[in-house]
Formats: C-alpha cells, structure tokens, sequence
C-alpha cells in the first residue's frame, strides 16, 4: 500500500513537471515570434541602394547570368554564390520593389530559422538536451541578444547584402546543424547535401567562410574525440568546404579590390593583430552598450535549473572553451587581411553571430560542471539563490531597458508608420525616376528625398553627380547625370 502510495505520488509530481515544462516552452516560443516577427515585417519595406543599382547597370551592358558572376569574381571579389544570388534573383530584374519585398521577408525568415535550427542542433545532439524546454529557454535567450542588440541592417534590408552575407550564412548555418544532427549516421546523400551546401555557403564574404569551416573543424574534432576514431566522410565533407573556401579566396578580384585599399601588399601578421583587436573591442561594445553579462547569466541559471548534466570530459571541456572561444577571430581574420580593421555593419553582423555561439557553448559547458561536480541536492537551492542575485546585480549595473531593445524600437516604428512612409517616398522618387528620357540631366529635389530613420539602410543620391552610386543609377536608368539639389 505504501509503495503504490509512492508511486502515485512520482506520477503526481512527474505529471506536474510535465505540464509546467510545457507551460515554459509554450510561452517561450510566443516570446521568440514576437521578438522575431518586428524584424520579419519591417524587411518587407526594403528597398534598392547602391549596388542594387550598380548591378542593374551591368546587366543593362550584357554582363547577365555566368558573364556577371565571372566580371566581378575577376575584377572585385570571389563571392562567387552572392554573385550567383544576385544574377539571379535581383529585383532589379524581377519586380522591382514588389519583387524585394518577398526576397527580403523570405531572407529575414530562413535567417532565424537557420539560426535557430543550428542553436536546438548543438544543444540536442553535441549537448544531448532532449528536454525541449532547455533548448526553447536557451534558444530564445541567444535569439534576445541577436535582436535586442543591434539591427544588423545591411544584411536585412539592402538585397546586395542579403546576397553576399546573409544567404551563404544562412545556407552555412543549416549545413553545420545538419552534420550536427546526422553526425555519425551520415549517409552519401547527406553527406553530397552537406558537401554542397557547405560550397555554396564559402561562396559569400570571406568572413563566412572562417566562419563555416572553423566552426565544421571544430565539430569534426568533436565528434572524432567522442567516436574514439576519425571518421572519413566528416574530413571529405570538411575537404569540400575548405575548397569552397579556397575558390573564394584564389579570387583575382579579392586582390584587385584589396590593391585599391592598400596597395602595399598582404600583411598576415598584421591582420591577426588586427582581427584580436576588433574581436575585443566587439566585446567591450557588448559590454558597454547591452545586457550580455546578464543575459549569459540567464543562461546559466536556466541551466542550473533545467539542464541534463552529461559530464563532459575534459578533452571535449577544453575543445569547447579553448576551440570556440576562437571562432570569432578565425570568423574575422580574412576580412582583416584584405580589408584592415574596416568593419561595417554587414561584417559586424556575422562576427555577431559567431560571438552568440560562443556565449551558448560556454553556458552549457559552464551549466555541465556545475550540475555534473558542484551541485547536490543539499546546495542547489543555494547556488540558484546565488545566480539570481548576481543576475539582479548584473541588471542594476548594465543600465539595459526594453526601450533599448532594437526589436522595441522596430516595433514601435512600423507602429507609427515610419518604415512604411519611407518606402513609399522611395518608391514615388523610383517611379518618377522611370519617367526620364534617357540621356536626361536628372536633378530630385531635396525636399522629395526621405529623412533617414534609424535600424534601416537608408536609401541614398548624393549632391555630387561624379559620386559612385549617382553613376551606376544614371547607367542603369540612361541618364547623362543625376543629383539631388
């Protein structure tokens, strides 16, 4: 009678577990839509810039399909998959603005969903998290710093960015969460999708591709450390993205366009000088400027709390701190060799990426230990008590508000209108712009120029018709000149 006693009550209490745990992993996948979805519907407002334009005009010369793809991998970088983007898909050449909105939602979708496909890879399949409220809490958490931060918006709203930055990562993205996910079990079809999906993701910035074949090393040392034995599908497939990489960088335009920089030649030592300083001061702007301290703590006390200790071993401990620590610098260091500490937005926004993974994998390695060798049922309400004071501490100190958040602010613009108003002054200065003879002196009025708003790439026509993108946009529409005056 006791013992039935007994286990209707673990049954009770294991039932009520459930529940809550559903509960946790319900409203954090709300609060993960709503933190995505600002960012999702204000894409849909880009519209063309700069580039956009240049290509327009070289298609207008016959530089169309492979012959584009070819001009520029020679004459300025060996992006060759965001050529291929570009080629293809450019609004320019289908639908203009109409035809961007669907690119640009499509891209910020397939962004966070790739990202978040990788995040629930690593932590079910390297961190063997099958709770499904650990991977929302610590998914969402990495999800809260890639949009609470910063708006990344060369790679949202400005198709040329989508093309050479945002499209190979998201195609990188999901090839290393499928080698995560099929790991050992890798058959030749996954391995030729993996294979093929690594070449095309090494065909976009260079930052990309250190990115993609350090964090693929690392995962092939992984799982070579916990099979006991090197496994040769996982070298050939790492083989096919360092190829991939190597096409990219063998580009005669990267050492073009590298010359019009810094005609002094390459300079490796100076670019790994470089790429430490720009990692480190990514981290005290991080550490200035956001919550990331209090967020990591959040991690951590989310693993306290919900993480299934595994007991990693020490090899495996010191391959995740030591070895993803430096993904951040393997991820910059071809942009440093070939363009200094020049660091726009578009670059930041990856190397933001790579720093988000390396702030999960030490939570959970940080959460391993603590519940694998500290924590005990007689400490553990002490620990907890602990984390959620230094969280509290972390929250006075960092000065971090919701009104800060990047996804606030881009809320509260869509609800007020702002990204819609100037999409559609853009669209009435294009579509006026279309009413030009060709060989036309083309002036627009100051006055009919929108006033730049803030987490957005600001449509641009400089004073001076001799600046780069008033020449490619009078190429591309036939005109002898174009300024704004």
């Amino acid at each position: 009678m006791i013992n039935r006693i007994g286990e209707l009550y673990k049954h009770i209490m294991s039932d009520s577990k459930n529940r809550r745990n559903a509960l946790i992993s319900g409203v954090g996948i709300l609060i993960l839509i709503v933190l995505i979805a600002p960012t999702v519907i204000s894409s849909a407002y880009s519209v063309m810039i700069a580039d956009d334009f240049s290509a327009g005009s070289m298609f207008k010369r016959g530089y169309t399909g492979f012959n584009y793809i070819k001009y520029y991998y020679n004459s300025w970088q060996g992006t060759y998959t965001g050529l291929g983007i570009i080629a293809i898909l450019s609004p320019i050449l289908h639908g203009g603005l109409d035809g961007l909105k669907y690119i640009a939602v499509f891209n910020s979708i397939a962004l966070f969903g790739s990202f978040i496909f990788l995040c629930n890879s690593v932590l079910k399949e390297v961190f063997e998290q099958k709770s499904l409220v650990t991977r929302v809490l610590f998914i969402l958490l990495s999800v809260f710093v890639f949009t609470a931060y910063n708006s990344y918006y060369e790679g949202i709203y400005w198709f040329t960015g989508m093309a050479v930055y945002t499209m190979p990562l998201i195609i990188t993205m999901v090839g290393l969460a499928l080698f995560i996910r099929k790991n050992v079990r890798i058959n030749i079809v996954y391995a030729v999708l993996i294979s093929l999906l690594g070449f095309l993701g090494m065909g976009g910035s260079l930052i990309i591709s250190g990115f993609g074949c350090y964090a693929l090393l690392l995962l092939v040392v992984y799982f070579a450390i916990k099979c006991k034995k090197i496994n040769i599908g996982h070298i050939c497939i790492f083989a096919v993205w360092v190829i991939g990489a190597l096409v990219n960088v063998a580009a005669p335009g990267n050492y073009v366009r590298h010359d019009v920089a810094d005609s002094s030649g390459i300079h490796p030592f100076s670019a790994i000088i470089t790429s430490i300083k720009v990692y480190v001061s990514r981290i005290e702007w991080f550490n200035s400027n956001t919550s990331i301290w209090t967020v990591f703590m959040l991690m951590i006390l989310c693993g306290l709390l919900f993480y299934e200790a595994k007991g990693l071993s020490v090899k495996n401990i010191a391959l995740m701190l030591c070895g993803t620590i430096l993904l951040p610098f393997v991820a910059v260091f071809p942009v440093a060799l070939g363009q200094g500490d020049n660091m726009p937005n578009r670059v930041l926004f990856v190397l933001d990426v790579s720093i988000i993974f390396v702030l999960l994998v030490i939570a959970l390695v940080v959460s391993d230990f603590i519940k694998h060798n500290v924590m005990t049922e007689e400490n553990r309400k002490l620990i907890v008590t602990f984390m959620v004071v230094i969280i509290f501490t972390s929250m006075a100190l960092d000065n971090f508000t919701y009104e800060n958040n990047v996804s606030y602010k881009v809320a509260s613009q869509l609800k007020d209108g702002v990204f819609q108003d100037y999409h559609s002054a853009v669209s009435k200065i294009l579509d006026k712009l279309d009413t030009y003879e060709e060989g036309s002196d083309v002036v627009v009025s100051l006055q009919e120029m929108p006033a730049d708003i803030e987490n957005y790439k600001n449509f641009y026509i400089d004073m001076d018709p001799a600046d780069w993108v008033n020449v490619d946009m009078s190429n591309y529409y036939g005109f002898n000149s174009l300024r704004v005056e």
